[in-house]
């Protein structure tokens, strides 16, 4: 039995190509990947038999399937692997390097492969990730002067490394990052913005941060929870809560079970100050 080939092998992401297996009378091909949880992911529908799937990581073995039409229920399953990225210009070298603040290297390997600027370490972080974490401010700058990409979230949580500052109280690389294109609506896998992750910090300066930069306060997630809702159930100092319904959060929005701000509460055997509603 053939099966499809990998034609280009790069750290990131892999061509594929089933020419020839199924003759000339398909014209409609489905081709999906499993995941980290998995679950099988479409990654390309359409006639061509040739597609690159990107997004991936670093020499990875990844298990994928085909099949012709939506009607069929025969899968060709396969396996496509990822370049290995070298062992100098690896993603532990350039880790070890932002972690030690070492710029010279830094520079030096991504000169050699610029793809490690936007490649995950086994913890799922960019070098700007690790840089926000050891909150160097000069490394960030230095990465994002060498082609890191502000925007690029984690390829599995989709969560930004604006979300991540935030979250961390890391409010000058939040700055930096936004002066330099961070986008501040952007949403993670589970549909939380820049506000949710700031609530979910539970310090107050976070919020605030989050707040000033004029995001939607009312913004609901995959679960129907805006940041006040988010508040209510994480039960988050009370102050933060002041300053959501300060700031315009409406009590009256409901999440996917049809709950609202004050049914939390009740739920959780806590007392609705009137006086913090929205006026």
């Amino acid at each position: 039995m053939q099966y499809p080939k990998t034609l280009i092998r790069n750290p990131n992401d892999v061509t594929i190509s089933w020419e020839n297996i199924y003759g000339e009378n398909h014209n409609d091909f489905k081709l999906q990947i499993r995941d980290e949880f998995k679950q099988w992911k479409t990654v390309y529908r359409g006639p061509k038999t040739l597609t690159k799937v990107d997004g991936l990581a670093p020499c990875t073995c990844y298990q994928f399937r085909l099949k012709t039409d939506e009607n069929s229920e025969e899968w060709l399953e396969f396996k496509a692997a990822t370049e290995d990225i070298g062992p100098y210009t690896s993603v532990i070298h350039m880790t070890r390097a932002v972690r030690l603040g070492k710029t010279s290297v830094i520079r030096k390997i991504a000169q050699m492969r610029p793809v490690l600027l936007n490649a995950e370490n086994k913890e799922n972080k960019t070098p700007i990730f690790q840089a926000i974490e050891t909150g160097d401010l000069q490394i960030i700058q230095l990465l994002i002067t060498l082609g890191a990409n502000v925007n690029k979230p984690q390829r599995h949580t989709k969560r930004t490394a604006l979300m991540f500052a935030i979250y961390r109280g890391e409010l000058q690389a939040a700055t930096l990052l936004m002066d330099k294109g961070a986008s501040i609506y952007c949403q993670d896998i589970n549909g939380l913005t820049i506000l949710h992750y700031a609530v979910d910090s539970n310090e107050l300066n976070n919020v605030k941060f989050a707040i000033d930069c004029k995001v939607d306060i009312n913004m609901q997630d995959n679960s129907g929870w805006s940041p006040l809702l988010r508040a209510g159930i994480l039960q988050v100092k009370p102050e933060i809560t002041e300053l959501l319904l300060s700031s315009g959060a409406d009590t009256n929005i409901k999440d996917s079970n049809g709950f609202n701000y004050q049914k939390h509460l009740e739920i959780a055997g806590r007392v609705f100050h009137r006086s913090l509603k929205k006026m």
